[in-house]
């Protein structure tokens, strides 16, 4: 399955990515499914196998740095480069 979006204003992009990731993390929780989730359709924000989450752990990126996003997921997991 892929799920894409794009967020027009620019003032509410933190708001959409919670949104998004809430959405992912009760995914997660009721599915056994593999996924891997993109940011920006190349990098690689979050993984799960095999029942293990994993969260890109690249402060280049910076995705997670945002407050609430780690906390959106909502299932246990580990920081890891992907």
């Amino acid at each position: 399955m892929t799920i894409m979006f794009r967020v027009r204003d620019k003032d509410r992009i933190n708001e959409a990515f919670t949104l998004v990731l809430t959405c992912v993390g009760g995914f997660v929780q009721h599915t056994n499914n593999d996924l891997v989730l993109l940011f920006n359709g190349d990098a690689p924000i979050l993984f799960r196998s095999a029942g293990r989450v994993v969260l890109n752990a690249d402060k280049e990126l910076g995705f997670w740095d945002v407050p609430g996003r780690v906390e959106a997921i909502g299932v246990p997991h580990q920081m890891a480069f992907l």
